[in-house]
């Protein structure tokens, strides 16, 4: 049996559609390989002008950048991301000059449907891009319009050195560790003290500083700080921004605003169809509230967007197997732990945990360890793991290690620390971290509500009180 949304695929030909898009990671051609980040950043900056295109749906840049410096046919790049059309290019940047070459594919045929090379200054690099994003719309079939064009839609900046402050900043998010994310919050910061009007920089302002707390680099009120000031400067600047909206949306949701975080989450798609970030977004907002259906229809139509995206392969397959389809979840998980190996593994032992499955969730973590050894999540799996098993000197002891490696984010480590003490009985200190990370705003309802792990937890009144704390309905059941 297929996924969803493979047989949506199936069903409306959208596996050849060539108005479903994908940008390949444009080759760096310059002399200086440091210049990697700029035709990282140029590949970004297109599809997010396609995905201005009324009838085009754009293949997101999580997606796309799996392909980065591999060897793979067209026609397996069209299986995989169920897309009818590719753009491959390259970019030469060289002092003052820059030069582009783009092509689009027919997927189906592989035959070149446009081609043309751009000699232009760096400087020009804003006009390539929009007219790049314009001739492509045109050589696909229909009558496409072109892209719309605003400040947003021109990168909100014309300002070269903060644009490559941006971008150098955007290549280090996706590092992610502490030193990469803090680096790039300066670069962020260094680009609106340049360019003051550019919104998109405040949004990946936003970005860094979720990362920073989430990882537990910062503590969980810095990086909520963070969040709140950057999406409101990038909605004053630019209050037609989707990923401002999007944004916008996540703060509201952490911050358990209830009334304003899906009214964002639908603006920010209103604005932008394509952009998978707010379906997935919305999708665990409706999860959050007990709308389990729905937000499982959500991410799925994320996926189409974004199908290779590790985030959505998590959260799509963890709401599967909360909705007894169990299959489906592995499937997926399995067939995509080449491009996100870490975070399948990491999905998968905490899927088995759920299961009182000690082999297999011991053989993820077996697997995970090499791949992300100091991360807190990680020892946390494996602290987990021993409280199941009854070992509770062994997971005192990584209790004891997370609290002493990982000071920068106190809040969602008590939260987590609690799930250890729920393995290990004490029931009384569980509900006592979850009453915590209600007040701290790091309360995690959809596990609580749906997790086989947490089927005994359910059955406590201080559950339904802990749902009521957070401003939950603890009836609502889809």
């Amino acid at each position: 049996m297929g996924m969803p949304w493979e047989e949506e695929r199936a069903a409306q030909p959208d596996r050849l559609d060539k108005k479903r898009i994908a940008v390949l990671p444009f080759s760096n051609m310059s002399p200086d390989p440091a210049d990697e980040y700029f035709a990282d950043g140029l590949t970004e900056e297109l599809i997010s002008k396609l995905s201005l295109v009324k009838g085009l749906r754009v293949i997101a840049r999580t997606s796309v950048m799996n392909y980065k410096k591999r060897e793979t046919r067209i026609s397996e790049i069209g299986k995989e991301l169920g897309v009818g059309s590719v753009v491959e290019g390259s970019v030469r940047k060289a002092g003052n000059k820059i030069r582009v070459t783009a092509q689009l594919i027919d997927v189906g045929t592989e035959e070149h449907l446009w081609a043309s090379t751009y000699d232009k200054n760096l400087d020009d690099i804003f006009l390539v891009q929009s007219d790049l994003a314009s001739k492509i719309a045109q050589a696909l079939p229909g009558s496409l319009a072109p892209p719309k064009t605003s400040q947003s839609a021109l990168g909100d900046t014309n300002n070269m050195t903060a644009y490559s402050y941006y971008l150098k900043g955007k290549q280090l998010i996706n590092e992610g560790t502490d030193e990469s994310l803090r680096r790039a919050l300066e670069l962020f910061t260094d680009a609106t003290k340049l360019a003051p009007p550019f919104a998109r920089a405040y949004v990946a302002m936003g970005r860094c500083y979720a990362e920073l707390s989430i990882r537990s680099y910062i503590s969980y009120d810095e990086g909520l700080s963070g969040m709140r000031s950057a999406a409101k400067k990038a909605l004053e600047i630019d209050e037609n921004l989707a990923e401002g909206h999007t944004l916008r949306a996540f703060v509201a949701w952490v911050e358990d605003d209830f009334s304003t975080d899906e009214l964002e989450a639908k603006r920010a798609i209103e604005l932008n169809p394509n952009l998978a970030e707010a379906y997935e977004t919305l999708a665990m907002l409706r999860a959050t509230k007990g709308y389990l259906r729905e937000s499982i229809e959500l991410l799925e139509k994320a996926s189409l967007l974004d199908p290779l995206s590790s985030g959505i392969i998590r959260d799509l397959g963890v709401l599967y197997a909360y909705s007894e389809r169990d299959q489906e979840a592995l499937d997926l998980w399995n067939k995509n732990r080449k491009f996100a190996p870490t975070v399948v593994a990491r999905t998968m032992a905490r899927y088995y945990l759920s299961k009182n499955d000690v082999k297999n969730a011991e053989e993820q973590i077996r697997l995970l360890e090499p791949l992300a050894t100091a991360d807190s999540a990680t020892i946390l799996l494996r602290g987990l793991l021993l409280a199941m098993k009854g070992d509770v000197k062994g997971a005192e002891k990584i209790v004891e290690r997370l609290q002493r490696e990982f000071q920068g984010g106190k809040e969602i480590l008590d939260r987590n620390i609690g799930y250890v003490r729920y393995l290990l009985g004490d029931t009384d200190a569980f509900f006592a971290a979850m009453l915590n990370a209600v007040e701290n705003h790091v309360f995690d309802p959809i596990q609580l509500r749906y997790s086989p792990l947490f089927k005994q937890a359910r059955q406590d009144p201080r559950y339904r009180e802990l749902l009521v704390r957070n401003g939950l309905d603890p009836d609502v059941e889809e």
